[in-house]
């Protein structure tokens, strides 16, 4: 069995858009932002006895890990599954403001999914 959640957070070059899909054995979440939404990174997340484990993959020149791995944690910790996020958040010539906005952004659409699929978690 599958299921899909659609999250969005933000506007304009600060939206956020998450595509989850729940399986038996883990979720898949793509994640797409700003002004170029694009495959800059895959992280998975991996439920352990004393907590979880993080695996990345970048492409070369991408950051969009620094993104994927907080989310991965908060949702493998929340839903106790293993999470697996692949996508890319860009603005052409971002500053340190935007980049925190989008990276406060993609929390909160972590957030919001968390709470759609263990209700009353945060």
């Amino acid at each position: 069995m599958m299921k899909e959640l659609m999250i969005t957070f933000g506007e304009n070059r600060y939206l956020i858009k998450l595509k989850a899909t729940i399986t038996s054995d883990g979720i898949i979440i793509i994640v797409g932002g700003g002004e170029k939404p694009h495959v800059g990174a895959a992280v998975m997340a991996l439920p352990t006895p004393s907590g979880y484990e993080i695996k990345e993959v970048s492409a070369p020149q991408h950051k969009d890990a620094v993104a994927f791995k907080p989310m991965a944690q908060l949702i493998c910790q929340a839903a106790g599954e293993k999470v697996v996020i692949v996508g890319g958040i860009h603005i052409d010539n971002a500053t340190k403001e935007e980049i925190d906005i989008l990276l406060n952004y993609s929390l909160k659409a972590a957030q919001i999914l968390i709470e759609k699929l263990v209700p009353g978690t945060l």
